[in-house]
Parts: C-alpha cells; structure tokens; sequence
C-alpha cells in the first residue's frame, strides 16, 4: 500500500520487516529493490534484485528488473546480460526482449537491436513502445523505408501519437521529401506545439529546411 502511494521510505520499512521475519521471502526483496530504484538508489536496488535472484535463480521478474537499473547506470554489458538471463528463463517476455534492444541500441548495435525488437512485437502486437523503438532504430540505420513503415502503422493506429508523427517527418526530411516531412511535422505540431516546434528548430535532420520559408511557417 505505500508502494501504491509512492510512499517509497515507508514501502522500504515494511519490506524491510518482512524480510526479517522470513529472510528468503524473494518476493519482499525483488519489491524492495523496486522502491529503492524509485528514490534512484540504485545500489541498494541492485543488492536487492541479487537477494531475490540468490534465492530463487529462476525469478525472472528480478533478472528484467536488474536489467533497467544496470541500463540506468548507462553499464548496457551488465544490462544484456541481466535481459538474457531474463528471457531465458521466460522467453515469451515482452517487456525483457524490448529492454533488450533498448540496451543494444544503446551500443548501437542497431541489428541486435532490431531483432529484440521484433521478438517483442511478435510476442505482443500491440506492444507500441516496442514498435516505436523498432522504427527509431531502422532510422539510425538508414532504413528509411522501413522506418517509415514502422511510424506509418503507430500513426494509424494511434493517430495522436505524436513522436511517431516526427520521427516520419524526419525521416521523410532525411529523404529531403520536404512535402511530406513537413506535413508529418504539421501533425506533430498540432499535438504538441511547444515541444515539437522547439525540437524541429533543433533536430539536425531539418538542418537543411531551417530557413526554408515553408518551414518557417508551422513556426507562426
């Protein structure tokens, strides 16, 4: 309960004390590991998971989880190594194979990457995170056309995605289709004016319509 409220030191406490009563009670210490990464105490959290893990090996909740915090800490070998052990142990983990690929683009190791990613969304279809991780990472691989696919099935199936909205004017302005960046931009816009004009100005992708006048215009 005061896990649920975000009362993450009282949450400690009482994880704390059930521990003490019943030492290899995996359970309290994987949820212990999970409010200590919430106050970013990310030792602790990682002493914790390795209780939950030492006390039963096959707990693959605590393996994913250990996973993020190694990701956290910007350690990705460690944070593979953790996701593997996780998706071992259950392969049809979603969430673990997407983590996965978050850490091999983070080595940008695109391809490993994409594969996670695809393992991820023929697990779960509808896992839109997953797909909107696979579409970044074909764009850092200068597969526009399959970048633009990816975007293309998140925009309509979620036409108030917004990222994905940008990220298929990107790549479209990548392309130098200024026409069709600068309408996906448009739509990014109406969305979310603030952020989207702000990282337009920014994102060197448009670098090369900065000045144009047509682009200047979703500015006013």
């Amino acid at each position: 309960m005061y896990h649920n409220l975000q009362n993450y030191d009282k949450a400690i406490e009482s994880y704390q004390k059930a521990i003490a009563f019943k030492p290899d009670y995996h359970e309290a210490w994987n949820n212990l590991g999970i409010a200590y990464c919430n106050l970013q105490n990310y030792e602790k959290a990682i002493e914790s998971y390795q209780k939950a893990i030492a006390f039963k090996p096959d707990k693959h909740e605590a393996w994913n989880n250990l996973g993020n915090v190694y990701a956290a800490l910007q350690n990705y070998e460690k944070a593979i190594e953790s996701f593997l052990k996780a998706i071992a142990i259950k392969p049809d983990n979603h969430g673990a194979w997407n983590n996965l690929g978050i850490a091999y683009a983070a080595l940008q190791n695109y391809e490993k990457a994409i594969d996670s990613y695809l393992k991820a969304t023929e697990i779960k279809p509808d896992d839109h995170e997953a797909w909107y991780n696979l579409g970044i990472a074909y764009k850092n691989l200068q597969n526009y056309e399959k970048a633009k696919g990816v975007f293309e099935k998140i925009t309509q199936e979620n036409p108030r995605h917004e990222s994905a909205y940008f990220n298929l004017a990107c790549t479209y302005s990548l392309e130098k289709n200024k026409e069709k960046a600068l309408l996906y931009l448009q739509k990014a816009i109406e969305l979310n004016p603030n952020e989207w004009k702000e990282n337009a100005r920014k994102d060197t992708d448009f670098e090369w319509l900065w000045e144009d006048a047509d682009f200047l215009k979703l500015f006013n």
